[in-house]
């Protein structure tokens, strides 16, 4: 794993400035590769999530997002929304809820999910930073920044605790919101309510 710089003007003591990049083999991403087109084949058709959208973005998105709040102000309705910033998002995943949520929220079982659960378990890392090689540590949480699987593990992850209510399909930055509310205090109480799973994601 190489630590990155998120900005270039970062402090380069401060380690909390870093994004921890693994270096994947080709051939390894050329297997997930192929495995997350038929995931998302799966999760398309089971309509566990959106279909596929050509040339949308981020910036699409929070179209999206103004156009149902403006609505719901022409409709004099209350719109909530709740912005999710999780810190280490990829490595705070338990794969043991994971697995245990592809199994029971989406249906996945038996070589797909053993696939997936060695995929994730008996992995080891080690940090290569100015030429020093660190010590080799197991993973005993998280999927691979950089893999071309974690972001879909992530999205399986947090899709969970996010069904209550309408969100993004972004899946780094799960946003909840309510815009169908007359009432501020139906509103508050509904979204707290749908927040308090998100503690127990990882």
């Amino acid at each position: 794993m190489t630590p990155l710089s998120k900005k270039s003007s970062s402090d380069i003591h401060d380690l909390k400035k870093y994004r921890p990049v693994s270096n994947l083999s080709f051939v390894s991403k050329l297997v997930e590769r192929a495995t997350v087109k038929q995931l998302v084949d799966y999760l398309e058709v089971s309509e566990f999530m959106p279909k596929r959208r050509k040339h949308h973005s981020t910036e699409t998105a929070v179209l999206r997002v103004l156009s149902d709040i403006l609505t719901a102000m022409d409709n004099q309705q209350v719109t909530l929304t709740a912005l999710l910033d999780l810190s280490a998002v990829f490595d705070c995943v338990d794969h043991d809820i994971l697995l245990s949520r592809l199994q029971s929220s989406f249906g996945l079982g038996g070589i797909t999910v053993t696939w997936i659960q060695s995929f994730l378990t008996d992995r080891s890392q080690h940090v290569l930073f100015n030429g020093s090689l660190s010590i080799e540590i197991m993973l005993l949480f998280g999927v691979s920044q950089r893999s071309v699987l974690g972001p879909l593990l992530f999205f399986c992850m947090q899709r969970r605790s996010l069904t209550p209510l309408h969100h993004s399909d972004c899946p780094a930055t799960p946003m909840l919101m309510i815009p169908s509310y007359t009432s501020a205090q139906h509103a508050g109480i509904r979204i707290a309510d749908s927040c308090s799973p998100v503690g127990h994601m990882c």
